[in-house]
């Protein structure tokens, strides 16, 4: 049995809706792609959130086969009332859905350096290696806590 079942739901040429059940997980997600360039495709949570939708709304799961269709429904609803409040199938809003991930990626990475900064820098903290904090913190001064604002400034003046 396949890991997922994919349909190509619907084409708007040359844009194309995937539709994809994992029958184990009974997960069901929609991507979103131009044809010929399914590798740069769109989950259904990206479409949402440039639709300016809840993104809570994105995961779609039937915990039984019987209620598959009442998910696909909904899903179905969901992406008329994506495709009616924009203007989906235009090169604008590719170019939006791309800047939003690269933003969101971005800030994803942001946040994963923040946590390893912060942890490092505790660690220095704890070893009173002052120098190796304010070396830690200084490039993302703007990013801090009032707390490690408090730890730099310290560090700083001790270092």
């Amino acid at each position: 049995m396949p890991e997922h079942d994919n349909i190509i739901l619907w084409k708007h040429i040359p844009y194309v809706f995937q539709l994809s059940y994992a029958p184990y997980t009974r997960e069901v997600d929609l991507l979103f792609y131009v044809e010929g360039d399914p590798a740069n495709c769109y989950s259904i949570g990206e479409l949402l959130k440039y639709a300016g939708y809840d993104m809570s709304l994105s995961a779609f799961q039937a915990s039984s086969e019987d209620r598959l269709e009442n998910a696909l429904k909904k899903l179905a609803s969901l992406l008329k009332n994506v495709c009616e409040r924009c203007d989906l199938f235009t090169p604008n809003a590719l170019a939006e859905l791309r800047r939003m991930r690269t933003k969101d990626c971005e800030e994803s990475a942001l946040r994963d350096k923040l946590l390893r900064v912060r942890e490092q820098a505790n660690n220095a903290w704890q070893k009173k290696d002052f120098k190796a904090l304010v070396l830690l913190y200084e490039p993302y001064l703007q990013y801090l806590l009032p707390s490690e604002i408090k730890k730099y400034e310290y560090a700083k003046k001790h270092g």
